[in-house]
């Protein structure tokens, strides 16, 4: 597509964030309490256009090729994002679930699901995309340099023990046989790779020239032999009847015609089935997908070109203001720096803690953001009950003004703000080049100095941080020596002990942090249902279908992780618990959000703690490296594989071992650290979540519950791979193997499939087609969990505190229709 187009769908999908602006600033300003029906329908079509607008601007973002408009695009992008989960966060606390089904509201706006439905943004990725592949190299460097030292010393170990047995047997090292089959062995062992196959070339030919040789030497027998027969008279050779071949000639023509004829009506037939989406083809056409993938990284190229323009003019731009600024800027920052420092000397009589580079730095000194003397004295002294009480008390007040008439009020955004700057900056410099013909919008020379302004003050400020640093390293010695024989000993806050390089390198030999392989959250598979919002409206049990497990991982962990802007203005959510049976795809899930957001992925599970950290100074000391690393390398995500486990009532035998329940007291303060901007989000994965106490249900903001498979979901799952295999009929009975297998797991079904479609058999499909009996026999052979297990875990759902609201809701609408009969 054309820079045109794309720029007229920027047009038009700006004015719709107008519309959609006022919309929300008149909601937001209707303080007026409602009902929540009246709500409901209110929020869901704001919230669905902000769906398709950010579907939009994902798409501009991704495609549009000057670099000041993507970055204004990505500014609005993040508002647009944050706005919409906390639409979502209403919804989900007025219908007590994280699915809704829209189908009402889709009519009236004439959209398919697939006019909402958002797909993680390309540039999650791509931007640091040399950064994570060094990240994983480094990390496979730092495992394989431990495993060879390991290695190593298991050689010495095993070298020292032979020299021992050789000493007390000294005839057996007199007696070396020069040719004794373990020295050919060991010889064949030292060569290497490219010997070992250029030898098995050679014998390989070898034998099949001298078989090729054989044969050619017993064909010259028998044509010898024949052509003395013909001379010695024994072979008369036979009369060829000229009709009898022409008949012959006639009837394979027309059986050959015949044939031919069915194939091409088969083709003709199986190729519109294919169009209809009726079947699936073994060799797919990639041709346009690889054209699409084409013309996309000529717009990434064309990007980078924009940049490097810009980068140009930006350079030239940037020594001019720096060589008539800079000198007055850093006298002003030194002189204000020593300003703070008397100021908490006079006051406390140490210096306060510098902030850290990432922080901000003396940008936070400057604005005010930084602790004063006083409010550091008033956070040390005070108590600990106040703080609890403060909190309680604050909660109270807020449920009394949520719960009073049993009415919903619209909570403040500050991303209205946020918006508002962005259109005012939006109709200040880009107003009057918003027309789709303005292709090539040239660089602003206004934006550029404004930024290089503040580019100025950050990078004076990195300097002078730097000198002040070691200035204020100088002045904590002198103060350290000043009050050496003090009693009590004197304190002042320091700063961080170990470098957070010997951390990383520390917990990656540890295998805490891991790599994680390459999937996608495309290749879920999944179909959503289409009959929950009929059952739903007549009051009848519906349950949500792996298709919309999809879009709650893209809406909750994605999105807010994958950009610091979004983390700091969306919703807050800290911990998520993936609950769902064995082999239902847990692990794979938490595989595809590391690759689309290139998290760090840390890996607290029991199991993988045994013999580290044991104590609980270690334990407390690598939650500390954790938590710096995590902050360091956003985003992060801490993984915990039986994430229900360290809450469990009872621990079996062999659980106690791994001494799961030592998380139990650390992980709540892991999470109550995290805060907006962090980046980093608890992920557990629970299998019997149902035999936790119930401090597990206030652990995790949200529960994330793996439904069973359905009809839907099995023959998209069963069509799409087994008819990758070429070979297979395309009328294989699909609908009754999906039937008969309804609730296997979908990991398990792949390896059925795999185990059944061997290379011996694959090669047989020709003549022996693929019967649905096969697999079937193969998925017997699992153990499918027991009907108790089923139960509890479509029960556990309505422990969970959205359960246990959504319980309360229905006994209600029960109340209401048994009232009415």
């Amino acid at each position: 597509m054309s820079n045109y187009f794309y720029n007229k769908l920027w047009k038009t999908t700006y004015n719709d964030v107008e519309k959609l602006h006022t919309l929300d600033n008149a909601i937001q300003t209707n303080v007026i309490s409602k009902p929540k029906e009246i709500v409901l329908t209110q929020i869901l079509p704001i919230y669905l256009r902000y769906r398709n607008i950010i579907q939009r601007l994902i798409q501009c973002y991704d495609q549009i090729i000057p670099s000041q408009k993507r970055q204004f695009i990505k500014r609005l992008l993040d508002c647009s994002i944050a706005r919409m989960l906390e639409y979502k966060r209403e919804i989900v606390k007025l219908n007590c679930s994280e699915y809704e089904w829209f189908d009402d509201f889709l009519i009236k706006m004439k959209w398919t699901p697939d006019n909402i439905a958002i797909s993680p943004p390309s540039s999650y990725t791509t931007a640091r995309q040399k950064e994570l592949e060094q990240r994983h190299q480094l990390i496979d460097s730092l495992i394989e340099k431990s495993e060879l030292a390991k290695e190593s010393e298991n050689n010495l170990i095993n070298e020292k023990s032979s020299t021992s047995t050789v000493e007390l047997n000294p005839t057996s090292s007199s007696q070396a046989p020069s040719a004794s089959p373990n020295n050919l062995s060991d010889d064949i062992i030292n060569e290497t790779d490219e010997q070992l196959l250029y030898n098995a070339i050679l014998i390989i030919q070898s034998h099949e020239r001298t078989r090729i040789g054989r044969a050619n030497a017993i064909q010259i027998e028998r044509d010898n032999l024949h052509n003395i027969k013909l001379k010695a008279g024994e072979i008369e050779l036979k009369k060829v009847n000229t009709e009898e071949m022409e008949k012959a000639a006639e009837t394979i023509q027309r059986y050959w015609r015949g044939y031919a004829a069915r194939k091409r009506i088969e083709k003709y037939f199986n190729r519109v089935e294919e169009v209809l989406g009726m079947k699936i083809s073994s060799v797919k056409n990639k041709s346009a997908m690889e054209k699409d993938q084409e013309n996309f990284r000529k717009r990434q190229e064309l990007q980078e070109q924009a940049l490097i323009q810009i980068e140009d003019t930006i350079n030239r731009e940037r020594i001019k203001i720096f060589e008539k600024k800079s000198p007055t800027l850093k006298e002003d920052i030194i002189d204000e720096i020593h300003e703070w420092f008397n100021l908490w000397y006079d006051a406390l009589g140490h210096f306060g803690i510098f902030p850290t580079v990432k922080a901000g730095g003396t940008i936070l000194v400057a604005t005010g953001q930084s602790l004063t003397p006083e409010e550091y004295f008033a956070k040390k002294n005070e108590p600990k009950e106040k703080k609890k009480k403060k909190k309680k008390e604050k909660k109270k007040k807020n449920l009394k003004k949520k719960n009073k008439d049993n009415n919903w009020i619209m909570p403040e955004s500050k991303i209205l703000q946020n918006v508002d700057e962005i259109k005012r900056e939006f109709n200040d410099n880009w107003s009057l080049n918003n027309d789709p013909a303005h292709l090539n919008d040239q660089d602003d020379i206004k934006l550029i100095q404004n930024e290089i302004y503040y580019e100025l003050q950050l990078k004076v400020r990195e300097i002078v941080d730097e000198l002040m640093r070691l200035e204020l390293e100088q002045l904590n010695s002198a103060l350290r020596k000043d009050h050496k024989h003090d009693k009590p000993k004197f304190k002042f806050p320091g700063m961080k002990k170990k470098e957070i390089d010997e951390m990383f390198n520390e917990l990656v030999l540890a295998r805490i942090i891991k790599n994680y392989p390459s999937v996608k959250l495309d290749q879920w598979m999944g179909d959503v249902s289409y009959q929950n919002f009929e059952a739903k409206k007549n009051f009848k049990p519906y349950q949500h279908r792996l298709g919309e497990i999809k879009q709650t991982i893209i809406d909750y962990c994605i999105l807010p992780l994958g950009n610091k802007q979004v983390h700091s203005l969306a919703p807050l959510v800290k911990s998520i618990c993936i609950v769902g049976l064995p082999c239902t795809g847990k692990s794979f899930l938490i595989n595809a959000i590391c690759n689309e957001i290139g998290a760090l992925l840390f890996d607290l599970t029991p199991n993988n703690l045994i013999g580290k950290y044991e104590d609980k100074a270690g334990r407390k000391f690598l939650m500390k490296m954790i938590n710096i690393l995590a902050r360091h390398y956003p985003p992060a995500i801490i993984m915990i594989d039986g994430g229900d486990k360290p809450w469990w009532r009872k621990l079996p035998p062999a659980e106690r071992s791994m001494q799961p329940r030592k998380l139990a007291k650390l992980l709540p303060k892991l999470i109550k650290s995290i805060k907006r901007g962090d980046q980093i989000l608890v992920l557990g994965l629970a299998s019997e979540p149902w035999k936790s106490k119930k401090r597990f249900y206030k652990i995790y903001n949200k529960f994330i519950i793996l439904p069973s498979t359905d009809y839907n979901t099995l023959y998209l799952y069963y069509q799409n791979i087994i008819m990758n295999y070429h070979g297979i009929d395309r009328n294989f009975d699909i609908s009754s193997l999906t039937k008969a297998t309804i609730g296997y797991p979908i990991d398990i079904i792949r390896e059925a499939i795999e185990n059944v479609l061997t290379i011996q058999r694959r090669i047989k499909l020709k003549f022996q087609p693929l019967l649905p009996e096969e697999i079937l026999t193969e998925l017997i052979k699992w153990t499918s969990p027991k009907d108790k297990v089923t139960r509890q875990l479509e029960l556990f759902e309505n422990k969970t505190p959205l359960g246990k609201k959504k319980l309360k809701i229905s006994k209600r609408n029960n109340d209401k229709i048994s009232t009415k009969r």
